[in-house]
């Protein structure tokens, strides 16, 4: 069964701690946390040591990230990504505009820094959600279409289900400001939005996922690169 999403502008909004914005904690467990965040201003990130933090933009914004001594981080368009140590001092420059961002912390010990896998998921892109641990989808833009397909079990009062059954294909629509938790494998596509005008349905969404012993990484963006002007961009 596909749960209903969650709409994040519901969730209460809490101050950060260096005053630069606020978070709206979607999800948290042992060693990890999720948020939905706002960047009201430059400045210093708060420091959260033994942490590692990924971050994506959910807008069509540029975010500049400048770590104490290191390349810039140079993060451009929605969905561009950007993961780092919590614990390493870093600037933040929003160029003059403020910023929502997907955050993931997770503690080093079961997420260290530059570990677990990370792929670009973007318009017309199909792809199935993982069957084991939990994720998370963020729609970024376009509407997208998700489906799960069952074959029945055993009911409650413990009669099996027929020999052959039929498949039951279970569809629900997310959109973006929504997010959802998986905890199963969903067929996941981007969905026209049922206009003359919709021929071909296009999109942008991230998936954040938690898989033990793997860290909660980011699913989208491209890999970074080190352009000529030393910058690093994503």
């Amino acid at each position: 069964m596909i749960p209903p999403p969650l709409n994040l502008a519901t969730l209460p909004a809490e101050p950060w701690r260096n005053g630069g914005g606020v978070t709206r904690v979607i999800a948290q467990g042992a060693g990890w946390r999720l948020s939905l965040a706002e960047i009201a201003k430059d400045g210093a990130f708060s420091l959260f040591p033994g942490m590692t933090r990924s971050l994506a933009l959910t807008g069509d914004d540029a975010l500049d990230l400048i770590p104490a001594g290191g390349l810039p981080i140079l993060l451009r368009g929605c969905g561009a990504t950007a993961q780092f140590a919590g614990g390493e001092p870093m600037e933040a420059k929003c160029h003059g505009k403020i910023l929502s961002v997907i955050n993931l912390m997770v503690t080093q010990a079961t997420g260290p820094t530059g570990s677990g896998s990370s792929r670009f998921i973007c318009h017309g892109a199909r792809f199935d959600t993982p069957a084991e641990g939990e994720s998370w989808l963020f729609p970024l833009t376009g509407t997208w279409q998700l489906d799960a397909v069952s074959t029945g079990s055993a009911s409650a009062d413990g009669e099996a289900p027929p020999p052959n059954p039929v498949p039951r294909v279970e569809t629900r629509l997310l959109r973006p400001g929504e997010t959802l938790r998986c905890t199963a494998s969903l067929s996941v596509t981007p969905a026209p939005e049922f206009s003359p005008h919709d021929t071909v349905a296009t999109g942008k969404i991230v998936l954040a996922r938690i898989r033990p012993p793997a860290p909660l990484c980011l699913c989208i963006a491209l890999p970074a690169s080190v352009p000529s002007d030393g910058a690093r961009h994503v």
